[in-house]
């Protein structure tokens, strides 16, 4: 959802309580669908619209254009645009709802540079407390608007001031906007915010992974470079961070070399079947005067039975051997397909590398 261009209603007023309703509606169809929102709007709205109707008219009154926002040396002019314009609020919402599980048992949790609060929302539903910081002033009018606790604040500064305060900290690309320096003095920062035996969590675009690298990293105008997640990892062992989590680990991938040479030969074909061989008939045709009187009684000799036996050996081992080949081109094309996988697997290594570390108790 794009943010208006209008100033938010002041909290704790019936205008502001109207506009939650609104938003956390239209959030909900975005995010679960229309079939799912209406169910949850029919349950809840009947108790809640007088209160809703109430603040209609105090919302509209209130809703006033903002005023532009000069640029300064911190800040890229005209970041708030790619924040609500270009940033796809659901993908951001499925991408991270399985990270929340890292901070169960966590009481107070802290989002470095959190945006329009999409983390911190999972958070509230799983019922963790956690408040953020950012900031750009309109991420953080949008974000106080679906009642989030968010401070206005340079993330660095903010951790500097927060000595062993939070038991949680979660930090979403923001290490792609500093440089080494800036990631060096913000981890430190992190180990200075964490409670003994806290959890810090960092997510950042992998550069091992094709599709960051072509399709998403450059869209930001602020992305400085790539960090490895080994990188990373080091660097928190360094302040003392104990490593518990990397997602290169918990996946399973395999860096695979690229072949120069094409994995199948394209010379082979497929081998024909063999001539056609003439089935072992059964009688045997008698050969001699004995056989045939042998036949008549119906007696079949040992040579013939010999012959009969000889006709079968041949045309086994001339099946087996087809059959033998047959199997090799198979072998052959399954590793062909297999060593194109295991290349084209790469396309499918998540976007985001994710660490997570501890501080000793």
């Amino acid at each position: 959802m794009r943010v208006p261009g209008v100033a938010l209603p002041a909290a704790g007023t019936r205008a502001r309580l109207w506009l939650a309703d609104v938003v956390a509606l239209a959030s909900g169809i975005y995010v679960n669908g229309d079939e799912a929102a209406d169910v949850a709007f029919r349950e809840t709205f009947p108790a809640r619209a007088p209160a809703l109707a109430a603040g209609l008219e105090q919302a509209l009154q209130a809703l006033q254009p903002l005023p532009a926002v000069a640029s300064s040396g911190s800040t890229v002019s005209g970041y708030a645009h790619y924040a609500f314009g270009l940033r796809d609020h659901g993908l951001l919402y499925r991408m991270q709802l399985p990270l929340a599980g890292h901070f169960d048992g966590c009481s107070e949790v802290l989002e470095v540079a959190c945006g329009t609060a999409v983390f911190l929302d999972i958070l509230r539903e799983r019922g963790i407390a956690a408040r953020g910081v950012e900031r750009d002033s309109a991420s953080v009018r949008y974000a106080r608007g679906l009642g989030f606790d968010i401070d206005e604040s340079d993330a660095l500064d903010y951790l500097a001031d927060a000595g062993g305060r939070f038991d949680g900290i979660y930090c979403s690309h923001f290490v792609e906007h500093l440089d080494i320096a800036g990631v060096d003095r913000l981890i430190g920062l992190i180990a200075h915010a964490l409670r003994p035996g806290g959890v810090a969590v960092f997510v950042f675009p992998d550069p091992e992974s094709i599709r960051s690298q072509l399709l998403g990293f450059w869209r930001d105008p602020e992305h400085v470079r790539f960090y490895h997640p080994d990188l990373i990892e080091l660097m928190c062992r360094g302040y003392g961070l104990d490593p518990e989590f990397h997602s290169h680990r918990a996946d399973g991938r395999e860096v695979v070399p690229f072949a120069w040479q094409p994995p199948l030969n394209a010379a082979a074909t497929v081998p024909n079947p063999p001539a056609a061989l003439p089935s072992p008939a059964f009688p045997v045709e008698p050969a001699g005067r004995t056989e045939r009187m042998l036949r008549r009684f119906g007696i079949i000799s040992p040579a013939a039975l010999r012959r009969l036996e000889n006709a079968f050996t041949k045309h086994v081992a001339v099946q087996h051997e087809y059959t033998a080949r047959l199997q090799s081109r198979v072998d052959e094309l399954e590793g062909a397909v297999r060593s194109l996988w295991a290349v084209n697997q790469t396309w499918a290594w998540d976007d985001n590398a994710v660490i997570r570390v501890r501080k000793p108790a």
